[in-house]
């Protein structure tokens, strides 16, 4: 994903999404993610507590999500996509299982265009489900890449 000037502007000018990052970010160090990489996934399985997926999708783009299994289906709640720029976490989408929110605009090849209004709202709730995903203990969940099934 790229971003034209104007937008880099904009979303500079905007508080990150600090708090998940570093979460986040501690998850996929213990676990062995490379973050830097261009791709990569992992999951983290903390009953009673619905999964937590991190998955690379680009360089700069990381999907964070919980998961739980309805009808025999999965279905995110919440599902949010951050784009990374100079280090730091910028949301570009949330989804749960009622709605789809994006919060930057793109031309046709993808290209980050602009930042829109609800960018603020979706930081604000990365702050309090950074405290909810830290408080129900997924680091102590966390297991190497490769021995998910490990005890």
């Amino acid at each position: 994903m790229t971003i034209t000037d104007e937008a880099k502007k904009s979303l500079l000018s905007i508080r990150p999404c600090l708090a998940i990052a570093r979460v986040i970010t501690e998850y996929a160090e213990v676990a062995g993610l490379d973050m830097k990489a261009s791709d990569g996934s992992m999951r983290i399985d903390n009953e009673p507590f619905e999964r937590l997926c991190i998955e690379k999708i680009d360089t700069n783009v990381i999907s964070v999500a919980h998961y739980f299994e309805q009808n025999g289906d999965l279905v995110p709640d919440p599902d949010m996509v951050f784009f990374i720029l100079d280090s730091y976490w910028y949301p570009v989408s949330f989804q749960n299982q009622l709605t789809y929110q994006e919060c930057m605009e793109y031309d046709n090849d993808g290209q980050i265009l602009a930042v829109l209004e609800n960018i603020r709202s979706m930081i604000s709730f990365t702050d309090t489900w950074a405290d909810i995903i830290s408080s129900q203990g997924y680091l102590e969940a966390v297991k190497p890449i490769g021995n998910e099934d490990a005890e």
